[in-house]
């Protein structure tokens, strides 16, 4: 921040929109995934028959329910553990979805820059100029069968 500048970062954040927000759920996936961790470990470590007891077994929790998987071999058993899953499910579910369309998107090459481009124009009318020139050929070309085809049965039918 010091080489660049609180007020640089916050203008290239707000100019690229699409790169800061996929920024920007990257570290809410880490929020809700270290803050979920440590809430489920808080909660669940000294319960009577908790299977989650330390911070190994909190962060493959947290990671777990966060990405649907769901093994079941790590559960909150208390309450307040329960109501805490549910949290980090509907968020987590959320936040996966969200960057399952910024990769859906970067497979799919749409960042719809290149469809409004003036290039882009050009190549288009560019295409529609050769698609009808074509299509003119096949017009003229039609004819001419045609014309052969008529010939061929005025000729049929003399003999």
């Amino acid at each position: 921040m010091r080489e660049f500048g609180l007020r640089a970062m916050v203008r290239d954040f707000l100019r690229d929109r699409a790169g800061s927000s996929l920024y920007t759920v990257t570290i809410l996936v880490i929020l809700v995934f270290e803050f979920g961790s440590l809430a489920i470990l808080y909660t669940e470590q000294f319960a009577p028959g908790a299977n989650i007891t330390t911070a190994a077994d909190a962060m493959w929790w947290a990671i777990v329910t966060m990405s649907t998987v769901g093994y079941g071999d790590q559960s909150p058993v208390t309450h307040n553990g329960r109501l805490i899953g549910i949290l980090v499910i509907l968020v987590g579910v959320g936040l996966f979805g969200v960057i399952t369309g910024f990769m859906a998107n970067a497979f799919l090459g749409g960042d719809g820059e290149a469809e409004a481009s003036p290039q882009s124009s050009d190549n288009t009318l560019a295409l529609l100029q050769e698609i009808r020139k074509s299509q003119l050929s096949q017009e003229k070309t039609t004819e001419e069968l045609r014309k052969r085809l008529a010939d061929l049965e005025r000729k049929l039918e003399i003999q």
